[in-house]
């Protein structure tokens, strides 16, 4: 968090971090929707839609903004697992907040749901 802080007092173009839901949510509370954001996927249970697909999707996303190509950055949701819940087997991700994160094709992840689907939701 202190890190997001100082960063965001440096008016960064992109703050760049790795690691799961935990530090999304961590950045999310610092940063909110301020300053765009990627993050490299180093978690277990990756359900925020701020990640790259894999390391090397991220990489390729920054290098796309090096270049000077054109990237569409995008309200996505930040998620972790209800931890409680999952403890009952239910798999259950909470909704934290929203970052901006530049999109580039399909390097960047979607937000997973977790849950039972209903045969009424979808029809």
């Amino acid at each position: 968090r202190l890190a997001a802080e100082a960063m965001a007092a440096a008016a960064v173009d992109l703050l760049l971090f790795a690691g799961g839901d935990g530090t999304a949510r961590d950045i999310c509370a610092i940063v909110g929707d301020d300053i765009p954001v990627l993050g490299i996927p180093a978690g277990v249970k990756i359900h925020s839609a701020v990640y790259g697909i894999t390391p090397a999707a991220s990489g390729e996303v920054v290098r796309a903004l090096l270049e000077g190509k054109l990237i569409d950055i995008k309200e996505a949701e930040v998620r972790d697992l209800d931890e409680e819940a999952f403890r009952h087997d239910q798999v259950r991700a909470r909704h934290y907040g929203e970052m901006r994160v530049p999109q580039l094709g399909h390097f960047v992840q979607s937000v997973k749901m977790g849950g039972i689907e209903s045969e009424e939701l979808v029809l």
